[in-house]
């Protein structure tokens, strides 16, 4: 396990020091994208290198415009968010072609009971991309609350979307929690001497995620008794 050096700052991304005069930022979780101005400014905040913080901008945006324009485009909060989208993608063709690339596979819809009641468009996310934002504000959630920062050889398993009503119950009594309300809540589940920890992650009141981690950051920290 990889802990924090009290005496400078680690990147929470690539687990590397920041030394003296380097390019460092200080990421927000979860990322400020996820907000309507004006922005909370109450943010948890976590030392990353400039480089690597940046690199997940793509995927944030991704992340942002996909769950706020097609999930819940008529959420009042939401529709500031949505309409940041929409220009996003009239000022670019790429973004336009990919997102009527994910809609133009049209899929026949069944009742509980097995009545066909007609078709609808199927809505493709990009996994990697949406896996990838999930798991970046987990390991900034984890580092937070515990110092534990995530290796690249833990395994960390994404469900999204995930029903409200699968993970409200595992993760009633996690004691790690937060709210911006109508835009992000969570719920983190990562005990001393437990081998794995659960986030439940909540977006726009109406979308829920799940990250699993687990591997050696966990059962070295459950052998020396040190996550707190």
């Amino acid at each position: 396990m990889i802990e924090s050096d009290q005496a400078g700052l680690i990147c929470y991304l690539c687990r590397k020091p920041i030394d003296s005069g380097e390019k460092s930022s200080r990421d927000h979780v979860p990322f400020k994208k996820l907000f309507a101005s004006p922005r909370p400014s109450n943010l948890i905040t976590i030392p990353a290198h400039q480089e690597c913080n940046a690199s997940y901008s793509e995927d944030e945006e991704y992340f942002r415009d996909n769950v706020s324009m097609l999930y819940v485009p008529d959420y009042d909060p939401v529709m500031p968010i949505a309409d940041a989208a929409k220009r996003s993608l009239a000022r670019s063709p790429k973004k336009r072609k990919e997102l009527i690339s994910r809609l133009a596979r049209e899929v026949d819809l069944f009742t509980p009971g097995g009545i066909y009641i007609g078709r609808s468009a199927e809505f493709n996310l990009n996994k990697v991309k949406i896996d990838r934002v999930l798991i970046k504000i987990a390991r900034g959630l984890q580092y937070h609350h515990t110092g534990i920062l995530v290796e690249d050889s833990d395994e960390a398993t994404v469900y999204f979307p995930n029903p409200k009503e699968r993970a409200e119950g595992a993760l009633r009594a996690g004691r790690f929690r937060g709210s911006w309300p109508k835009y992000f809540s969570y719920i983190g589940l990562s005990e001393k001497g437990e081998e794995a920890a659960i986030w439940w992650l909540q977006f726009y009141e109406h979308h829920f995620g799940i990250v699993v981690f687990a591997g050696k950051s966990f059962t070295e920290t459950k052998k020396t008794g040190s996550a707190s």
